[in-house]
């Protein structure tokens, strides 16, 4: 007798079924069992997932609404601009005060100079 030859002989699954011993059908009641235990957690963790995209959705809709004109790319532009602008103006009010630093340190020197030339002069005239 080929192997499924009785299996065939029963045309629908529960006719198969009739034929398997009790512990065969204690197996395939426990599989059913754990077959359908396990659709219901992937179905309610289908739902927790589908909410949390849900959310997460809506706070890009409502971040993107945040900007002016709905543009996100132009916000970032402008962003850009203004970072730009105060780098320059970093860069400008440190090189300007670099400069006058020399110029005063110069202006310094100098004086000190006049100082000591006057001394000298003083010093030799006595």
């Amino acid at each position: 007798m080929p192997p499924n030859e009785e299996h065939d002989a029963a045309s629908t699954p529960v006719e198969r079924r009739r034929t398997l011993s009790p512990d065969a059908r204690a197996v395939v009641a426990a599989l059913t069992s754990f077959e359908q235990r396990l659709s219901e957690r992937e179905d309610v963790k289908h739902r927790e997932n589908q909410m949390r995209l849900d959310a997460m959705e809506q706070r890009i809709s409502d971040i993107a609404a945040g900007f002016p004109g709905g543009d996100p790319a132009g916000h970032r532009s402008y962003h850009e601009s203004v970072i730009e602008r105060n780098q320059a103006t970093t860069r400008f009010l440190r090189e300007l005060l670099f400069k006058a630093g020399s110029v005063v340190s110069l202006g310094g020197l100098g004086w000190l100079a006049v100082v000591i030339w006057e001394a000298v002069k003083a010093a030799v005239k006595k």
